[in-house]
């Protein structure tokens, strides 16, 4: 399991050092599933979900995340933080915000992590194109 997360860490990487998503907020966490979006403009849509499945524990600001860099956090990162008592699913997830500059580190514990991108606008509109929707909590 480990690796799909490591996978996707790498995804979301790519995705924030090759294009100009450098926003991210929490969106949602529904005390099993957290969802985490990107963008260079989040008022009006985003281009990437990292969405953490079976949350066991959640150390994360909801808005704020500047360029983060994402990490499966090593060996040494889990054993100090041996007083969650992680499950053998669970894999800690490390969140870097802004690394050239603060560096501030936050966690996620979850059992799997999923990526997932393309164009999803926080407004409704018509006539849209492949890979892009209108996201979940918009109203029509």
């Amino acid at each position: 399991m480990e690796s799909e997360g490591q996978i996707a860490i790498e995804r979301a990487n790519h995705v924030v050092a090759n294009t100009n998503t450098s926003d991210f907020q929490l969106q949602s966490f529904n005390s099993v599933n957290a969802l985490l979006i990107g963008s260079f403009d989040l008022c009006y849509y985003h281009e990437i979900e990292l969405e953490f499945h079976e949350v066991s524990y959640i150390n994360l600001p909801t808005i704020g995340l500047c360029s983060p860099r994402f990490a499966i956090a090593e060996s040494n990162i889990r054993t100090a933080h041996a007083y969650l008592e992680l499950d053998d699913t669970d894999i800690l997830f490390e969140i870097i915000n802004d690394p050239d500059f603060s560096g501030q580190r936050y966690y996620i514990a979850a059992e799997n992590l999923t990526v997932r991108e393309g164009l999803v606008y926080h407004y409704q509109r018509d006539e849209l194109k492949d890979g892009e929707r209108i996201a979940p909590w918009v109203k029509p």
